[in-house]
């Protein structure tokens, strides 16, 4: 089982799924959902978008109560650049797919490593440690409703087609 070795390694993974989040929010996906030509379309990446900021609030919390035992990481949050040029709707939803699928796995693999390790050197205080795995738990079942809303979407076009 993997574990997580102290904060620091814990900070990074959090900030990895802060840049997605970040990117998520990004304009390309609101240029996405201005060009999408179905409506159930819109609506679903207008979810997405939605839930993203959310996710992204959480995250920067879960940083809040990590442990830093090196130099903290200021620098800006480099957002995941996301494009859709040229792309029509299953094409976007496709991409959108992956990255769904990217979050619950870390978010899940983050938990996992979180469990199997010793937190008293992951978190600054040991208090933190529910509140931590149910705010991981709440990003996880988030991405999963996230996977089951773009694939159901994916199935009804690819039926149209």
């Amino acid at each position: 089982m993997t574990t997580i070795k102290n904060g620091d390694e814990l900070r990074s993974l959090l900030r990895k799924a802060l840049e997605v989040e970040v990117g998520f929010e990004s304009v390309a996906l609101w240029e996405g959902y201005v060009t999408a030509k179905q409506d159930e379309f819109r609506e679903v990446l207008f979810s997405l978008i939605s839930d993203s900021e959310g996710h992204r609030r959480i995250v920067e919390s879960l940083l809040d109560q990590v442990r830093a035992t090196g130099s903290p990481s200021h620098a800006p949050v480099k957002p995941r650049e996301v494009t859709f040029r040229g792309n029509d709707d299953l094409e976007m939803m496709t991409q959108i797919s992956k990255m769904e699928m990217l979050m619950y796995n870390l978010y899940s693999d983050i938990k996992k490593a979180f469990v199997a390790s010793e937190t008293e050197s992951l978190l600054n205080d040991q208090s933190d440690v529910e509140s931590f795995l149910s705010a991981i738990d709440s990003l996880i079942q988030d991405e999963a409703k996230h996977m089951e809303m773009v694939s159901q979407y994916v199935r009804n076009v690819e039926r149209l087609r």
